[in-house]
């Protein structure tokens, strides 16, 4: 039973939680013998990473032996009816009155009425969307200019490709000239996936290096950058090592704002989230992927001005596509896989650090959502023979949302470096 049914999504919900019951004594036999087997190898795990010394492994092994099966049995069971409620088939809004089949995708353009304004104020441009391969996107283009060159713009977690402060940037680059396109990520805006489900960093920088290559391919001779912020400041770093070598010599620039190299931990008691971690972590975020687990940035990643934060709450809370809630299981646990544990970050870092291309890393030094250390560590070990870093000082995550000046200096700090890159292109 799942969300392809015009029934209630509250029906469907209840209907698997019934199932989830019946099958209750299987999950319960499940969970106590994963968790036997589970838990010993992760403590062996973290005693050959140098975390848990023999000692404590042995006697955690033993502990472990002894109450496996009975704590296992009944988180099993949990986990049977979080499936349920939250798993891959599960509806969307799984305690809606409306139909089941309801997800983002029935949402009209109409309703983006932010959007919508925004787009209706800039005559002098035009605005289309687009679908290469499985990737939806947004198209922003000068009305009478040739196009100079091509910036990919690629928004942030929660957020998508045509959310109006992702159209603002692709109006700018527009202005001064350039096409931009707004790919939405799997699972964000009108692109396919679970909404707001990140099962990996590395798919969706792949997916990203896919979509440049399609759009290479539709402007040849063209200049072409990428741009991203937070999350999207993460993949547009990650993407040219899976780029294809004749897209990557097409690549000219990339600009990288506030990318997330490292995050606050912010699911709040590390007791529940080592124990998670006993469990198979690919198994857990294929049961329950869309559990709300994790408050995630809400409320840190705009301006400190109290008039300005709240005009920026109410821009996305206002748009349908933007994602408002909690943050989702299965992505609290790819980033915390990928960010918050150090030896994972470090290797990340270090191999993002190898792209060779020019890199321009703007960051709000007041950002509570992604520290700026992180964006100073990488430019000192980038080996881009082109690199530099912007600070905003006292400034947001998204810089976007921040005072007038701020703004104005953040979109002409990025064409301005394109520009400068398409100059020097030009000089050879």
């Amino acid at each position: 039973m799942g969300s392809g049914t015009s029934a209630p999504a509250c029906a469907v919900t209840l209907g698997r939680v019934l199932l989830a019951a019946i099958a209750s004594p299987l999950t319960s036999i499940a969970g106590g013998l994963v968790l036997l087997f589970s838990a010993p190898a992760r403590l062996w795990k973290m005693h050959k990473e140098g975390d848990l010394s023999a000692t404590k492994a042995i006697l955690g092994t033993v502990l472990a032996a002894l109450v496996s099966l009975p704590i296992g049995a009944i988180v099993g069971i949990v986990f049977g009816f979080l499936s349920a409620i939250y798993g891959r088939r599960s509806p969307e809004k799984p305690f809606s009155l409306g139909p089941a089949c309801n997800t983002r995708h029935s949402c009209p353009p109409s309703a983006e009425r932010e959007a919508q304004n925004l787009k209706a104020s800039s005559p002098e441009l035009v605005y289309e969307t687009t679908k290469l391969g499985m990737t939806h996107a947004n198209v922003v283009r000068p009305r009478d200019a040739t196009a100079k060159g091509v910036v990919i713009v690629q928004h942030g977690l929660h957020c998508h490709g045509g959310a109006p402060r992702s159209l603002r940037v692709a109006a700018h680059f527009a202005r001064s000239g350039y096409v931009s396109y707004l790919p939405d990520a799997k699972g964000h805006g009108r692109s396919e996936g679970s909404w707001a489900v990140v099962e990996s960093l590395e798919d969706l920088a792949a997916d990203l290096a896919a979509f440049c290559s399609e759009v290479a391919e539709l402007h040849p001779g063209l200049p072409l950058f990428i741009q991203g912020e937070s999350m999207g400041g993460l993949l547009v770093l990650s993407s040219p090592l899976h780029m294809s070598p004749q897209t990557l010599d097409r690549l000219d620039g990339i600009v990288a704002v506030c990318p997330a190299l490292m995050v606050a931990d912010d699911a709040g008691d590390p007791l529940l989230e080592e124990f998670i971690r006993l469990w198979p972590l690919r198994l857990l975020k294929g049961l329950f992927p869309k559990f709300p687990a994790t408050p995630g940035p809400k409320g840190n990643i705009f301006s400190s001005d109290e008039a300005l934060n709240k005009a920026a709450q109410e821009s996305i809370e206002n748009d349908p596509l933007e994602y408002c809630g909690d943050t989702k299981f299965s992505t609290a646990m790819t980033f915390a896989d990928a960010l918050l544990t150090e030896r994972n970050r470090a290797a990340l870092v270090k191999k993002l650090q190898t792209v060779d291309k020019p890199l321009l890393l703007l960051h709000g030094t007041a950002d509570k959502c992604v520290d700026i250390r992180c964006s100073r560590e990488f430019l000192d070990g980038s080996s881009s023979g082109d690199k530099r870093l912007v600070e905003y000082e006292g400034k947001s995550h998204v810089l976007l949302s921040d005072n007038e000046e701020t703004r104005a200096k953040f979109l002409s700090d990025m064409t301005d470096f394109v520009e400068e890159q398409i100059k020097k292109k030009n000089a050879f």
